[in-house]
């Protein structure tokens, strides 16, 4: 049972939602590993129920949520969850300027994981989620690791989402949903020469298209999202977004508490053309980078 004032601000501590918050949650959790059928060794549920309301008692969320996670004899995991979110009050991601009335919302997902023992395991994710005003969202997440011994691992995740009706905040009181289409690879491999020499290489891009669907305002008073009272220009307010971070590194571990870093960075987050495709996107973030940097860094420790 939390309640946290509209002034405290402890936000540094990286572990607080927000604050103007009363808020009851409850957690029920089980674990099984006997009684089960031969294909499984352990079987975790649990429920969660939580409800919150700013300090003026409106109720800011509401959810229950049900999650079952299955070990089976392989050491493989299936996991699967559902939340159910009843109507709430957004009065967060208009930055200050009114509060608005979002729906009731579905979220549900499905993943699957091997054994991350064994040299190579991969996992896999399937998720349907209902944005605030209705729309539906569908994504998948797959990935690998492959590490045939303690010198190499190479590890891949590739998430790829369809937005329908994804509510995004432009500016004032006025916000828009949008038709989009978000896909962001991330690659990552270590290499260790010996033990005290490694090579590091990680490569990160999100790329996001969306297209304008409707166009809404917060309204004077209280209720949902109401249509603007001037309309834009259809297309006028389509975005893209490319945002690549790259980085190469090497160590050296000259002994105890000293090593030499060589840090090469090259990162880009850029205006792009109105319809462009995945791969020019990304290509164009790959060549005009906004940092482009070579970093050495040495630390020595004295003494013993």
């Amino acid at each position: 049972l939390d309640y946290l004032d509209d002034s405290i601000d402890i936000s540094d501590f990286g572990f607080i939602r927000r604050n103007d918050e009363m808020a009851l949650n409850y957690n029920l959790f089980k674990m099984q590993s006997r009684g089960l059928p031969d294909h499984l060794r352990q079987r975790r549920r649990g429920i969660f129920v939580a409800a919150s309301a700013n300090t003026d008692g409106l109720l800011t969320r509401g959810v229950f949520s049900y999650f079952d996670v299955l070990t089976l004899r392989n050491n493989s995991d299936l996991r699967m969850f559902w939340n159910v979110y009843g109507p709430a009050w957004d009065d967060r991601n208009s930055r200050g300027n009114g509060m608005f009335k979002i729906e009731d919302r579905w979220f549900t997902q499905v993943a699957f994981g091997s054994d991350t023992a064994k040299p190579l395991a991969w996992s896999g994710t399937l998720t349907a989620e209902q944005e605030s005003l209705g729309g539906w969202t569908y994504g998948s997440d797959f990935g690998f690791t492959f590490k045939p011994n303690g010198r190499f691992s190479f590890d891949f995740d590739i998430r790829y989402k369809r937005r329908d009706g994804w509510l995004v905040y432009r500016s004032g009181r006025e916000f828009a949903t949008f038709s989009a289409t978000d896909l962001q690879p991330t690659l990552a491999t270590d290499f260790f020469f010996n033990a005290r020499h490694q090579l590091r290489m990680t490569l990160q891009w999100a790329g996001i298209r969306a297209e304008g669907q409707e166009y809404l305002e917060v309204p004077l008073g209280e209720g949902p999202l109401v249509r603007r009272a001037v309309q834009p220009t259809a297309g006028s307010e389509d975005f893209t977004i490319s945002r690549l971070t790259a980085q190469f590194r090497y160590r050296w571990e000259i002994g105890p508490l000293s090593d030499l870093f060589l840090v090469y960075t090259r990162g880009s987050n850029l205006p792009t053309d109105p319809d462009p495709e995945f791969g020019d996107l990304f290509q164009e973030a790959w060549r005009e980078p906004i940092v482009d940097v070579f970093i050495m860094k040495l630390r020595y420790r004295f003494g013993t």
